[in-house]
């Protein structure tokens, strides 16, 4: 079969004051009509940055200089700007990574819709419209008839990527580059997300590029894998071949730092060594050779070819992993396969999480109630309603331990955390730190327990004031509590930055000079400036590669074993709060529906939703996600200005009967343990809960 596109020694570079970076250099690649093809890497690999060449829609300083992108016989490169106004979007199509920046705040989305439609097509404004319509109803979006007059704010993440969507199958293109169409999606909209962009490739027919940082999401949705590394692609092949048999040192290491291969022994998460290089001035070996660990004189002197014994799957290596095409046996190193020796200081899940010490409770939630007040008038404000953000939520958190709470976005979680350290006041019930109640303490005794609780916020830019220093950020909260002399303070800032990995120079730099994933360990040094018992992490790996996101967790559990810290992490990822929690706590729409130790809940799920969120984590594994026999939680989050009636879960829930409508579940334990969950109907214990509901009506 004859490639639909066929990228041929693509060089494209971003132009800067001093040099030019070399985002993609030296890429060949090729995608077949009907299938998809994954591209997955690092921040910073140039996975965008391909998707935009293909666009012809580089940033400012932005140029193809030298190689071809023949899409369907025709080469793109040589293409006047007129020429590629005609292609993009009649012949491909292009979902950008955050749709609110990209869609038009000031036009109804039907409109945006039908703007793209008689871009391409001789139709009237009426028909055009008819066709946004469509669009919408063949996207998926619910009351489609009602929505087309909305604008973008009004619909929540998930409504409107299916409105990018919408836009860039307005002309029915031959290729759809998606990229990270999913990325600050909660699992259950991306996982609705995604097989509908697989529906309607196979309804179609065409070919589709979906570029993600996220080996699970590649997993289950591509037929062939493109794994780049600082702007090459290192290895290429058959989806279920490179997973199972990765031949690439950089493969092989992003597939051991996911924290399902952690797991069952609880072990460090494998870590990437060092940072991708600076492409600027890229080095003439193999660039991965710095941070690769069976790296030999030979990679640094010269880039390895492209080579491969099996038929479609290439790999630039001179010397691969995994099992050669035609052996029995492995000559590289497959750690990530089987549990890893234990690193030093490694404690086994029984030594690290102890049974809970009653005596010992740091954090106690009681009936915790959190209502914020919804008003309408420009001027006189009137109240109008009531939305239930946190509604009657009760747990204990131990001295040491950490309590994961999970869920989507909108049920509560952020809110819950803010009121714990003091952001938010509740409406109703209590919380007690180390025995005293948060809201009984005012002027200095307040002061002095706030140092007791530290947030770290899910977003250290925009957390961090981008006109101090570093080392200015760091020794504020010491300052603020006056808490030793400023040669103390600038002694204290440095053993923090050395104990959160980053260097003493880092004093005199600002948080735009940073990555990701060394703002997040500024914004941990920060919350650790005061000595707290507690501190609540808010999202704090969510927006990481997979490679960064385990160096930020090792670095967290190696801290709370150090100071004996508490956490209360939240996060809409189970598998994250698995590897990191003792107990965890899921939340839907402002109540606790599930509540247990981490393993309980992640094998054996009593709640219908917690199920749901499970399945719907994609596994780096193609044969375990197509097995799995998943409960699908489909639809949207309902409002929290009026919430359903009985269970709040109800009108998602696919086991749901008329009494969940009636009585509101209480949270209990249906066997003997300390495992809890609210639903009449607990998964594996259905018979013995429509028993007890039988005799309490």
């Amino acid at each position: 079969m004859e490639p639909l596109l066929r990228i041929d020694q693509l060089r494209t570079e971003i132009g800067l004051r001093h040099g030019s970076v070399k985002a993609v250099d030296g890429l060949d690649l090729e995608v077949f009509p009907g299938e998809t093809l994954g591209v997955v890497g690092e921040s910073g690999s140039g996975k965008t940055i391909l998707g935009l060449s293909i666009m012809r829609l580089l940033p400012s300083g932005g140029r193809i200089v030298d190689g071809r992108i023949v899409l369907d016989g025709q080469d793109l490169v040589g293409l006047s700007n007129k020429q590629m106004r005609d292609v993009r979007g009649r012949s491909v199509g292009f979902v950008f990574q955050d749709p609110m920046t990209s869609l038009n705040p000031t036009l109804p989305i039907g409109r945006q819709i039908a703007e793209a439609v008689r871009l391409h097509e001789q139709v009237t404004k009426s028909d055009a419209m008819t066709r946004a319509l469509d669009l919408l109803q063949q996207v998926g979006m619910p009351h489609a008839a009602e929505r087309v007059n909305d604008f973008p704010h009004q619909l929540s993440g998930g409504l409107r990527q299916r409105v990018m969507i919408a836009i860039a199958l307005a002309a029915s293109p031959k290729l759809l580059i998606a990229d990270e169409p999913t990325t600050a999606l909660d699992v259950t909209i991306q996982e609705q997300i995604l097989e509908l962009v697989d529906q309607l490739r196979r309804e179609l027919d065409m070919a589709v590029i979906l570029v993600t940082h996220d080996l699970g999401v590649i997993a289950g949705r591509a037929d062939r894998v493109a794994v780049m590394y600082a702007g090459r692609v290192v290895e290429v092949g058959d989806t279920a071949q490179l997973f199972s048999n990765p031949r690439h040192p950089y493969t092989e290491a992003l597939l051991a730092a996911l924290p399902d291969n952690a797991a069952a022994t609880h072990d460090t998460l494998y870590t990437i060594p060092g940072l991708p290089p600076d492409l600027t001035n890229p080095p003439i070996g193999c660039r991965f050779a710095p941070r690769c660990r069976y790296a030999t004189k030979e990679c640094v002197a010269a880039y390895p070819s492209v080579a491969g014994e099996a038929s479609g799957h290439r790999f630039a290596c001179f010397h691969p992993v995994g099992t050669p095409e035609g052996m029995a046996h492995p000559i590289g190193s497959l750690a990530w396969r089987r549990p890893s020796r234990p690193e030093a200081g490694h404690q086994d899940e029984t030594a690290r999480r102890s049974p809970r010490d009653e005596g010992r409770e740091l954090l106690m939630v009681d009936h915790l109630v959190k209502d914020f007040d919804v008003t309408s008038g420009a001027v006189l404000q009137r109240k109008t309603g009531a939305l239930s953000a946190v509604a009657d939520v009760s747990f204990n958190l131990s001295a040491g331990q950490t309590f994961g709470l999970v869920g989507e976005s909108g049920c509560g979680k952020s809110t819950t955390g803010r009121l714990i350290v003091g952001l938010e006041r509740p409406t109703a019930g209590t919380i007690t730190i180390a025995g005293h109640d948060t809201a009984q303490l005012h002027g200095r005794s307040g002061r002095e327990l706030r140092r007791n609780m530290q947030l770290m916020f899910q977003d250290p830019y925009a957390s961090l004031d981008p006109r101090m220093s570093i080392g200015a950020i760091v020794r504020e909260p010491l300052a603020i509590q006056r808490v030793g002399s400023k040669r103390e303070q600038e002694r204290r800032v440095l053993e923090l930055l050395d104990e959160v990995g980053l260097p003493a120079t880092a004093v005199e730099r600002y948080p735009h000079e940073f990555s990701g994933g060394q703002r997040q360990r500024v914004g941990l040094a920060r919350a650790l400036a005061l000595n707290p018992k507690l501190v609540v992490a808010d999202e704090p790996v969510s927006a990481l590669d997979v490679s960064v996101q385990a160096q930020v967790l090792n670095l967290m559990i190696d801290l709370q074993k150090r100071h004996e810290l508490s956490y209360v992490f939240i996060s809409h990822d189970l598998g994250v709060v698995r590897h990191v929690s003792d107990t965890i706590g899921v939340m839907y729409l402002g109540k606790l529906v599930e509540v247990g130790p981490a393993t309980e809940c992640y094998e054996r799920p009593l709640h219908p939703y917690t199920k749901g969120l499970l399945d719907a984590i994609p596994i780096a594994d193609p044969a375990r996600e197509a097995a799995k026999d998943k409960l699908r939680v489909t639809g949207e989050l309902p409002s929290a200005i009026h919430p359903p009636s009985g269970c709040r879960f109800r009108t998602r829930c696919p086991i749901a009967q008329e009494v969940c409508a009636v009585e509101v579940p209480v949270l209990r334990a249906p066997a003997a343990s300390e495992h809890l969950v609210a639903c009449h109907f607990p998964l594996g214990h259905e018979p013995h809960a429509v028993a007890a509901v039988t005799a309490s009506s």
